[in-house]
């Protein structure tokens, strides 16, 4: 009987070990499952997070799409020099960012720097700086940043100040040249930013260049149209077979590049 007894429980412990092999071997099957599983969430979680980043950087590029096409479009909009300059002003202000800043206009005759409109600054626009007179630092209107303002009216190339304060130091925030068909006709100096905004951001670098070549020929055709009193002759036939064949000669030497690439 004790041997019966022995037997019995060696035959139990032997089905208890096999039945804990078998737990054990389920739970490691489980510990791999939740690796599995754990990684692909990991993986699932970073997927997540390259679309969170490239569909907020989308976003942020059609809102620099829109805000491009709104500004180019209020500036091509009016003939009025007033206007003109009301645009820019809001579109330095609500798409920019900017607190303080000054428009100015080269007068070719006087060799002088006319300030035509200003926003945030004490100066009074009508104010001016001889080009060739005036040391650089002299110029009041311009915040202290002649020297600035006389590199980009010689370069042609718009300033950045490296950092781009709220209140005014020794460099602007920004100067950007103003072109009409590739002439300098005039500077934009952004003096400070609002304070909710810390720095410039690539969007505005994008409306810095439309600004560059829209404003520049807006506001310099706006004076054109003043100038001549608001009367524009009417378009002829004549002006339509120039402009017809001046787009030709363009397509058809660009077709010839295109060929000689190949």
């Amino acid at each position: 009987m004790p041997e019966t007894g022995s037997l019995e429980l060696k035959a139990r412990l032997d089905e208890l070990e096999a039945e804990s092999r078998e737990l054990r071997a389920k739970v490691a099957g489980l510990e791999r499952e939740r690796a599995l599983m754990l990684a692909h969430q990991t993986s699932v979680d970073a997927l997540s997070t390259r679309f969170a980043v490239r569909f907020s950087a989308m976003e942020d590029e059609l809102s620099m799409l829109a805000n491009v096409y709104v500004a180019s479009y209020q500036l091509s909009a009016t003939f009025k020099l007033d206007r003109v300059l009301r645009h820019v002003h809001e579109l330095l202000g609500q798409l920019i960012g900017s607190r303080a800043h000054a428009i100015f206009l080269v007068d070719d005759a006087s060799r002088t720097l006319v300030c035509v409109a200003s926003e945030g600054l004490a100066s009074s626009p009508n104010a001016t700086l001889d080009l060739a007179l005036d040391p650089p630092g002299s110029f009041t209107a311009g915040g202290g940043f002649g020297a600035v303002i006389a590199g980009v009216l010689e370069t042609g190339v718009s300033h950045f100040g490296e950092r781009a304060p709220v209140s005014a130091g020794t460099e602007p925030t920004a100067c950007i040249a103003l072109r009409a068909d590739e002439r300098m006709v005039g500077v934009i100096v952004v003096h400070a930013l609002l304070a909710q905004k810390p720095g410039l951001v690539p969007v505005d670098f994008e409306l810095f260049k439309l600004l560059s070549a829209h404003a520049g020929t807006a506001i310099y055709g706006a004076a054109l149209y003043e100038s001549a009193g608001g009367a524009v002759p009417p378009p002829n036939a004549l002006c339509f077979r120039r402009a017809a064949a001046a787009a030709t000669a363009v397509t058809s030497a660009t077709t010839q590049v295109d060929r000689n690439d190949r």
